[in-house]
Order: C-alpha cells, then structure tokens, then sequence
C-alpha cells in the first residue's frame, strides 16, 4: 500500500515531529496542483523534491455545460450581473470583494447599478452578510446560499469574481472559464499559473481600490468580456480538463509504487 497526500492550498510544513513524519515519512508522494504550492512545500529540508508532483486541477467540461442549461428561477437577477461562487469564509476574501464592489458601485456612471450574487455557504457567512449591510449593499447584493447546481446562476452572469487570500488552482475559477466567463482573480497560491494578465481573465490588486476598477472595466466593456470569456474556455479545453488530471494522477501513482518497490 502506497499513502499519497493531496494539497489544494499553499501550507508551509512546520518544525514539529507530526509535520516531519507526515510531510517527510508517511507520504510516499505528494499531489498539489499548483507551482507554488511544490516551492512553498519544498522549504522544508525533509520534503523531498521527487516526491512532490504538481498536476493542476481539471473540470468535466461537458457535465457543467450541461448542467448550466437546467433552468433556475433565481439564476439571472440584475440587468449586470457578477457572481462569486465559494465557502464563505474570510480566506476567500469576501470583505475585500465587499468592500470592492460598495467603491465600484460609487463610481458606476449609470442609474441601473450592477449586481453580485454570492453563491455558497460556510463559517463566516453571518459575519460576511453583516459586513454587506453595514456597506449598504442590500439591495445590489444577493447571497442564495449553498447550491448543488450553482452553473445556471454563473452561466447567466457577465463576470466571475474570486479574491481569495490562500489558494491553489480553485475548481470555481475553471468552472466559470469553461463556461466562457470572464474571471477576475487575486494572484493568490497558482491563480496566475492559469491566467494570463488581460488575455484570459484578470489577475487583480487585493485592495478595494484595484479591484473596484477591474469590476468597473469588466462590466461595462462588453467587447472585453467576450475576447476573455472566449479565451477563458479554450484555456479550459486544452490545459485543465478532467480526462488530462485523471491521466496524470494514475502516472504519478504507478510511478511512486515503482519507486516504492525498488527502495
């Protein structure tokens, strides 16, 4: 039996004896699936490189397609529309996207304001939804809450947002490009390994004042949304599909049981 460990986000190994036995000992080979994570990682001087694989995360292209075209009563709520799908937790950076979004709505130049609908749930969402009224966001924003299907309400915005603190390569992020939304993103753990600044998405300031303009850019340029959101899927469909991770995790696990077995 061969014992692989998974990360999804950067975490640095301590110096205590737990952390040296199951970084350095227990795991036979660690999966990550972000650059950055296999950097952060290898600091510890009993990681070991060879053990370290990075296989970035792949999306069912074809299932979220269609999932996204069931219908859903709630899925299209303001005539521009952004959205934000995630654990509602301060790790996701759901203050900043609050506090971004209140200064985009200040300087948006017409009476029909845009709207952001948050989709999910977690620790901090009582915390979160507060801070949105203290910001008087009540009537732009819209938290609906955990969603086994959340693709009808990202299919039928204009933008994807994610300003997360800590991550790897996000499967929401991949899920909004595959379905050919633009996405902005803060360049946090292996966000910037997928996207490519103003080509496929945006890579964003995490500060309000940032973030406010790249909201504003984004929604009100029509041309730019489609020339992302375009890219964005193609980066999807040939870099970051189910099939490819799948074939990739079964390579790196034939390869530690042979490394296994001639030690």
């Amino acid at each position: 039996r061969i014992n692989i460990l998974r990360l999804g986000i950067v975490r640095e190994p301590g110096k205590n004896p737990a952390d040296r036995w199951v970084y350095g000992k227990l795991a036979d080979g660690i999966l990550v699936n972000a650059q950055s994570i296999r950097q952060v990682l290898l600091r510890a001087p009993f990681v070991r490189p060879e053990r370290v694989r990075v296989v970035y995360n792949g999306v069912d292209v074809a299932e979220i397609q269609q999932m996204a075209r069931k219908e859903q009563p709630e899925a299209r709520l303001f005539p521009v529309q952004l959205v934000s799908v995630g654990l509602l937790s301060w790790r996701k950076g759901y203050d900043l996207l609050l506090r971004g979004f209140a200064r985009a709505l200040q300087r948006w130049p017409g009476p029909e304001k845009p709207g952001l609908v948050i989709v999910g749930d977690g620790p901090d969402a009582e915390a979160i939804r507060h801070l949105a009224q203290e910001l008087k966001l009540g009537r732009h924003v819209r938290f609906l809450g955990a969603r086994r299907n959340p693709f009808p309400v990202v299919a039928a915005s204009d933008a994807f947002v994610l300003v997360s603190r800590n991550e790897g390569v996000p499967n929401a992020m991949l899920e909004a490009m595959a379905l050919g939304k633009p996405v902005l993103v803060t360049d946090a753990g292996g966000t910037a390994e997928v996207i490519r600044q103003r080509q496929n998405g945006i890579l964003v300031e995490p500060d309000e004042h940032a973030l406010a303009s790249s909201v504003l850019e984004v929604l009100q340029d029509v041309g730019l949304r489609e020339k992302l959101g375009r890219e964005a899927k193609q980066t999807v469909l040939k870099r970051f599909t189910l099939e490819r991770m799948a074939e990739e995790i079964l390579r790196f696990c034939e390869e530690v049981r042979w490394r296994r077995s001639a030690s």
